[in-house]
């Protein structure tokens, strides 16, 4: 049998999934990795490090800086500017609560109800503060994300509730757009052909 929601998570294994995006115009580059910044070897939290590449020269791994648990990050060129714009969208999660910043300490179903979106916009020579997309107490994942030439970018997520969309932005810097749509009724709730 499967352990209960009310277990605890148990030991995680950091999962750096490395995002890179290249302008081709100007050869510029952003490199984005998930790396494990808890001293202690049984605690994993992760956050983010970054690098760019200006003229064919890579900076040194700086870190994002982000609280809690990061997860899942997704990179993309935002197409708004000159050089390697782009968007980092990725699951967060407050680890802040009772299990003492330590996320294999919560109960799986805090775990899940914990994973909230948010999003870095990186403007070609800094980044922007965290943003939130989703602040729900739902498992909100699996996102994609897609701009357009004009920098109008879109997410794509799921979550375990309804399919909606929302315009997160008046500027990102132009509109941003996420949607969020059930796993189990996805294509009833999406859509409706029937």
């Amino acid at each position: 049998t499967l352990p209960g929601g009310d277990m605890p998570v148990g030991v995680l294994k950091t999962d750096a999934k490395p995002q890179i995006v290249i302008d081709s115009v100007t050869g510029d580059a952003l490199f984005v990795q998930a790396v494990d910044v808890d001293p202690n070897p049984n605690v994993t939290r992760q956050n983010f490090v970054y690098a760019r590449r200006t003229n064919g020269v890579w900076s040194p791994l700086s870190s994002l800086g982000d609280v809690g648990h990061v997860s899942n990050p997704v990179l993309k060129l935002t197409g708004d500017g000159p050089g390697a714009r782009a968007v980092l969208v990725y699951q967060s999660l407050d680890t802040s609560g009772g299990a003492a910043g330590d996320p294999a300490a919560m109960t799986r179903n805090d775990y899940l109800a914990g994973q909230n979106l948010h999003y870095r916009y990186f403007g070609g020579s800094s980044w922007g503060a965290p943003q939130t997309l989703t602040d729900d107490n739902r498992y909100d994942f699996g996102h994609s994300v897609a701009f357009n030439a004009a920098g109008q970018g879109i997410t794509l997520l799921a979550s375990s509730f309804a399919c909606f969309a929302i315009f997160a932005r008046d500027s990102f810097p132009s509109s941003f757009v996420y949607f969020v749509c059930s796993v189990v009724k996805l294509l009833r709730n999406c859509f409706p052909w029937d």
